[in-house]
């Protein structure tokens, strides 16, 4: 038998419902640290426990005993609009979806409208990943998203969308949530925003996204220069710290690489003296053009590679042959459907002249995008106390 189903027979018998509900343990690890918290769920040989730096994996070979002494209740009385973090991720670690749930680092932001808004990220199931930002005890937004295998699969969007309703206190939210479009949407209600965000848009991570968020709360949310200091690390020090140091709550190099990627921001000039600066960018047709757009503001667009200067074009991988075939049937489509796309543009003049009831959405679409850095990384664990953050693990020692 198994470490680990030894360690599960032994909290059935205390509680039979460890597989599914949150308990409020202590654990003494060998040689004698006691660890409290709350367990979550077991990750194939390993315990998830949330503790007060973080949610943490204990290997069933390093526990010598723990003690399970009630079951946690998942609270939902209080003034905040949305669950706190401990009890979003006890819900979340109930979720049959969510298995093999567990905390990754969490990519500093430095522009946009979470520009230096701690949060806390967390990975689980095939390809599901959860946000919760600002103070712990009172998030300011939450998101929940899939990647990869899950972009297409329309009940994986729905178990996200389920959690964050779960996550609303009040039903007038939960209702707008379920009326989003889950191609593409934002809607506002009393303060909050609610919004859905394709795999396509710059601050996606190719992922697709839903959340809820108070951009009030973000703006009380923000870190000062001071805090960051107190709650970041640097990726390039996080192998010296987690080596140097006693502090279990410590990132490792191989934690890092399920972070959020650093972004590509650039500057330049086109060859018709488009002069563009801070611009995020990824490939658009890979080999042959950019899209791209400013993190000052809400301008974006296309550059072809063949429009950049060399340093870039060898940068991106310019493809000189692909780039004349796509053009070749750029302009064999445009031939085809000229008379189409007169039309086309005929009838949107005519539609432009009408006042449009989304405007203001797409409008705030483009505000609402957020770029992140790539040299930082928030500590596992973080509190907020009389309006500081602090690294939950310093703070007790």
């Amino acid at each position: 038998m198994s470490a680990i189903c030894r360690i599960l027979i032994l909290g059935a018998a205390v509680c039979p419902l460890l597989a599914n509900v949150a308990l409020a343990d202590s654990i003494t690890l060998l040689g004698g640290r006691k660890v409290e918290g709350t367990i979550l769920q077991t990750n194939e040989n390993n315990i998830l426990v949330l503790t007060e730096y973080g949610a943490l994996n204990y290997s069933p070979a390093i526990i010598e005993k723990f003690q399970i002494e009630r079951p946690e209740a998942i609270e939902i009385s209080g003034t905040n609009r949305l669950l706190t973090s401990k009890n979003l991720l006890i819900l979340l670690s109930q979720q049959s979806w969510a298995t093999n749930l567990r905390q990754i680092p969490a990519t500093v932001i430095d522009n946009g409208v979470l520009k230096n808004v701690p949060y806390t990220s967390f990975r689980c199931g095939e390809d599901y990943e959860i946000n919760i930002y600002g103070d712990p005890d009172h998030p300011a937004g939450i998101e929940a998203g899939v990647y990869r295998s899950l972009l297409e699969n329309k009940p994986a969007k729905n178990n996200c969308i389920s959690l964050l309703s779960a996550a609303l206190r009040e039903p007038e939210g939960k209702e707008i949530l379920h009326r989003l479009d889950l191609v593409r949407d934002l809607k506002t209600d009393r303060g909050l925003t609610y919004e859905i965000t394709p795999p396509s848009a710059l601050d996606a991570y190719a992922g697709w996204w839903i959340s809820v968020y108070s951009e009030k709360g973000l703006e009380l949310a923000r870190a000062s220069d001071q805090e960051l200091k107190q709650i970041c690390v640097s990726k390039k020090d996080v192998a010296t710290r987690t080596k140097s140091s006693d502090d279990p709550s410590g990132w490792s190099e191989e934690d890092l690489k399920l972070a959020r990627p650093s972004p590509v921001i650039i500057s330049f000039e086109t060859s018709s003296g488009l002069v563009v600066s801070n611009a995020v960018v990824k490939p658009y047709i890979p080999g042959v053009s950019l899209i791209w757009r400013e993190t000052n503001s809400a301008s974006g667009g296309i550059v072809k590679l063949a429009d950049l200067p060399e340093d870039l074009r060898k940068r991106f991988g310019y493809d000189p042959a692909k780039s004349v075939l796509v053009a070749e049937a750029e302009e064999q489509a445009r031939a085809r459907n000229r008379d189409q796309v007169q039309a086309q543009l005929a009838a949107a003049a005519q539609a432009a002249a009408q006042p449009s009831p989304y405007t203001s959405g797409a409008s705030a679409f483009q505000q609402s995008s957020v770029y992140p850095s790539g040299g930082s990384v928030y500590v596992r664990g973080y509190t907020r106390a009389n309006g500081t953050y602090v690294h939950s693990y310093s703070r007790r020692r």
